[in-house]
């Protein structure tokens, strides 16, 4: 699957972030597309706002452009304010490695699963822990 479906990118509820999630493989032109759509956002966020790169279904994906994409766009933009990689496999593992050795002052975490984001988020915000498994629920995760 090389299309512009493989990548989206949608709200994270009740939050002030966006998960950018592979839904299959992606091409050099679907990720940079998505990457500057990534940018888009934050250009017209009213406050800092978290990216979550959702690659926990082990997506066959250019590498180098994702890290292109993400260096040169939206990780230095400043409205970001963490980035969070969830994924433990390989290409999670390398962009999460690479991306937490830059430096800058906003922070890059990464996670084993979306519930494990989901509840990072949810204390930040100081909501509770019963909440955060709540919303999870709802989620269907």
């Amino acid at each position: 699957m090389t299309n512009n479906t493989a990548i989206t990118i949608e709200p994270l509820e009740n939050h002030a972030a966006h998960i950018v999630r592979w839904g299959g493989d992606a091409n050099d032109i679907v990720v940079l597309n998505a990457f500057k759509k990534v940018a888009r956002i934050l250009d017209r966020a009213p406050r800092p706002t978290t990216i979550i790169l959702d690659l926990t279904d082990e997506p066959h994906c250019p590498l180098l452009t994702i890290l292109n994409a993400v260096l040169l766009g939206p990780y230095y933009h400043h409205h970001l304010d963490e980035w969070l990689v969830i994924g433990d496999n390989r290409i999670a593992r390398t962009i999460g490695r690479i991306l937490s050795r830059n430096r800058r002052k906003q922070a890059t975490f990464w996670f084993n699963s979306e519930v494990d984001v989901i509840a990072y988020m949810d204390s930040r915000a100081g909501i509770s822990h019963g909440t955060a498994v709540d919303i999870a629920h709802a989620h269907g995760l």
